[in-house]
């Protein structure tokens, strides 16, 4: 590969994360709604006991995906681009 601007071959290609999305699952109102019967019913018959134990909220889970992009440079003249 040779530095289009130069013509030097003396080229480092590294990646780059340009975005990235976060996506979370697992918070939908019913889930809600049932952990919360769940957890009074729980604490109902232990005298609220078991409010001690059993978590307030749910922990939803997260995926986060980025984008990456190939970018070299030019190790003689500092020229970079997007390959």
């Amino acid at each position: 590969m040779r530095c289009p601007k130069c013509g030097s071959e003396n080229v480092n290609i590294s990646f780059e994360e340009t975005g990235s999305k976060t996506k979370k699952t697992g918070n939908s109102i019913a889930q809600k709604t049932g952990h919360s019967m769940v957890r009074g019913t729980a604490a109902l018959f232990t005298f609220g006991f078991s409010n001690l134990f059993i978590p307030k909220k749910l922990k939803g889970q997260e995926k986060t995906k980025s984008k990456l992009e190939k970018f070299c440079l030019c190790q003689n003249c500092g020229h970079s681009w997007k390959l």
